[in-house]
């Protein structure tokens, strides 16, 4: 279809704030690899990307390009340029930047599978394609049911001294709510328009409620600061190091906080994986496999399962929940249809017996 309407598809790359792929991420990742190790200038390339893309990707980038010109670093610039890339491939050219490791850093975000599975994928899909269509088509006919028919059904009620049937006077209630509700309805949708055309807004708000409200996707960032913690061991870096640079950088607040009180914990002289134990960063097995890969010598590989496993199970709780959240759109959408088509046929029979 869109290569039968070019200029259409153009137009919406262009006017609505799109979101970047994991294609375009993964695309971006390489030219800082590419550019790091061959020690070229970023910026030209990254200037060149931008021929080849369209939309709100291709301002991005031509602001990421002109923001290095500036002088700027590359951590610095890829925070002030919002969603050019996700928030843990920022977090990890930066831990690579502090580093001095970023081509290692940002080669292990090449290699890391994303938090959202295909599976999650196609039930999200599944679940957009099922509200739309409920927009679409139910929607509109409701709006007509409640404006038009149930009406005159009532207005014959009156003119026969009838009482009106219980599903008819339901019917009637729920619409008189929803518009009465007008202002709650508006309330909700323009906050959501807003955050939606507002790459900082979107950012903020997945920053500051991500990690506090949703325990799956925290569960996900403290495998992933597990992962750092594996590539910074691998490297030969102080751990208590990385977790002072963890603690100052990382996007999410639960997470920062977190971190900043094993930090001042190992400032007191107190081991890490305890301090991590007692800020529930890692569970008491997890603790313990670690003390004693200490005095094994394969810390490294131990933190790289620990993680691994943790994400494992992330991504297994995400499509469980993506499943429900399927099952959930279908049985509301069926409870709509069920019970406005069971009101006009209760409504109906109710008068079929006063006529006769």
């Amino acid at each position: 279809m869109p290569s039968y309407f070019p200029t259409i598809e153009r137009i919406k790359h262009t006017l609505w704030p799109q979101f970047v792929s994991r294609a375009q991420h993964r695309t971006l990742l390489r030219l800082i690899a590419t550019a790091t190790e061959q020690r070229l200038p970023l910026a030209p390339l990254v200037q060149a990307l931008a021929l080849d893309e369209r939309g709100r990707h291709k301002l991005r980038l031509h602001r990421l390009a002109k923001v290095l010109d500036e002088g700027a670093s590359l951590p610095d610039a890829l925070e002030q340029v919002v969603d050019l890339l996700d928030d843990e491939d920022v977090l990890a050219v930066r831990f690579g930047y502090q580093s001095g490791a970023v081509s290692a850093a940002v080669r292990e975000r090449l290699e890391a599978e994303p938090f959202m599975t295909p599976r999650a994928k196609v039930g999200i899909g599944r679940i957009i394609f099922y509200l739309g269509v409920m927009l679409l088509l139910a929607v509109p006919v409701a709006v007509f049911m409640h404006s038009s028919i149930i009406p005159v059904l009532m207005q014959i009620f009156d003119e026969f001294n009838q009482k009106h049937p219980s599903a008819t006077d339901f019917l009637a209630f729920s619409a008189d709510t929803v518009v009465n509700l007008w202002w709650l309805i508006l309330l909700v949708l323009i906050p959501a328009i807003w955050v939606m055309v507002s790459d900082r807004r979107r950012r903020a708000l997945r920053h500051k409620l991500g990690g506090s409200f949703f325990r799956l996707l925290r569960q996900w960032r403290t495998a992933a600061t597990l992962d750092e913690l594996s590539v910074a061991s691998e490297a030969g870096r102080p751990l208590p190091g990385v977790i002072s640079t963890l603690a100052r950088y990382h996007y999410d607040p639960y997470l920062r906080h977190k971190l900043l009180y094993v930090r001042n914990e190992m400032e007191q002289g107190a081991d890490l994986w305890p301090s991590l134990l007692n800020c529930q960063l890692l569970n008491a097995t997890e603790a313990r496999a670690l003390e004693t890969a200490d005095n094994l010598g394969n810390r490294n590989w131990v933190l790289r399962q620990i993680a691994d496993i943790r994400k494992h199970f992330a991504r297994q709780k995400l499509e469980r929940l993506v499943a429900a959240g399927v099952l959930l759109v279908v049985f509301a959408l069926g409870a709509f249809v069920l019970l406005h088509a069971l009101g006009i046929f209760l409504t109906l029979s109710s008068l079929l017996e006063t006529l006769s």
